[in-house]
């Protein structure tokens, strides 16, 4: 109930505007599903993984003068592939 009535006091600039309103509750809708995302193991141990490999490679690349350029990518794919094995595709957006 608390945490009802807290929402309703700071969504309160937006209730005069259905507009800034939908658009207000999209980006919530947008930030519940991230974050859903992001605090999946599945997910968490990937960017974990990422995240090794990257240092991994930037130690390499400053001897051997490389970029990281594609373990970044790879982390983006993980992420989007763990959002489909999650069913969550798609979901935050209107």
């Amino acid at each position: 109930m608390e945490a009802t009535q807290l929402l309703a006091n700071e969504i309160t600039p937006f209730a005069a505007n259905e507009g800034s309103l939908r658009e207000l509750q999209a980006r919530i809708k947008d930030w519940l599903v991230r974050n859903k995302v992001r605090s999946h193991p599945e997910v968490v141990s990937a960017v974990k993984a990422a995240m090794a490999r990257r240092e991994g490679a930037g130690e390499a690349g400053r001897e051997e003068g490389g970029s990281s350029t594609e373990e970044a990518l790879e982390v983006e794919g993980e992420g989007e592939k763990a959002e489909e094995g999650l069913g969550l595709e798609g979901a935050g957006k209107t």
